[in-house]
């Protein structure tokens, strides 16, 4: 069976998806796969999810979207995991502005409940299949300045373009990576514009949501790896 999308999320962009995308009845309910989806609720509190242009639309009812299975922690956002298995008809949640789709389990009071889909069918496709090499030593190391903080909205962006571009100013070739948190790509959007060369994060690396994953230092190495013709690379961690 093939479905027209209305909305790729950007959680799907390694995947390069386009209309009509096949999907069938059942498949794998591994994370990074590839699902399409119907919007069954609105939500005026997290009403937004960003496409794989970087730009944002609404989310109606009705509205068919592509994203991606995984899960969330987020101390100010919804928690979910990815499910155990999946079928065309299951009920799951938009659990971020990004598009990674899972089961919700709790959220912040402030946001109310996300947006509930309906799954219309599985593709034949999970971020895996085009994710960087994995990475098990660096032949060339790069100096590395690691950007965290210890909660959502506390600045860490913020902090990383500011040090984007005061290093560009000074003649220096910038990388810029996110190395943990959920698929979305504006913060990455964020670097570039304040000047990294090149920008790169986990959502390379075939990881939907750093919750999915225990090799951190595995996809800091496989991101590490593809800059080697920069200066310095500007590392940020989500919370």
């Amino acid at each position: 069976m093939k479905i027209t999308v209305g909305k790729f999320s950007s959680s799907t962009t390694p995947l390069k998806v386009q209309n009509p995308v096949e999907v069938f009845r059942a498949g794998s309910a591994e994370a990074g796969q590839l699902v399409v989806v119907r919007a069954l609720t609105e939500n005026p509190l997290y009403p937004e999810i960003e496409l794989v242009t970087g730009e944002r639309e609404q989310i109606k009812k009705g509205d068919i979207v592509a994203g991606v299975l995984g899960s969330r922690q987020a101390l100010r956002g919804f928690v979910g995991y990815a499910p155990y298995r999946i079928a065309a008809g299951d009920k799951l949640h938009i659990l971020n502005l990004g598009g990674v789709i899972g089961r919700y389990v709790s959220g912040h009071k402030d946001l109310g409940d996300p947006v509930q889909v309906e799954v219309l069918g599985i593709a034949k496709h999970n971020l895996k299949e085009v994710a960087l090499p994995r990475i098990d030593v660096l032949g060339v190391a790069k100096p590395i300045i690691l950007v965290c903080g210890s909660c959502m909205n506390v600045g860490k962006t913020a902090t990383t373009e500011e040090l984007i571009k005061g290093l560009t100013w000074q003649g220096l070739k910038v990388g810029g990576a996110k190395i943990t948190g959920i698929a979305c790509l504006r913060d990455t959007i964020r670097m570039k514009k304040a000047g990294a060369a090149r920008t790169l994060s986990f959502l390379d690396c075939g990881v939907p949501s750093t919750v999915d994953t225990d090799d951190i230092a595995g996809i800091a190495r496989s991101i590490v790896a593809q800059m080697t013709d920069m200066d310095v690379i500007v590392m940020e961690l989500g919370d």
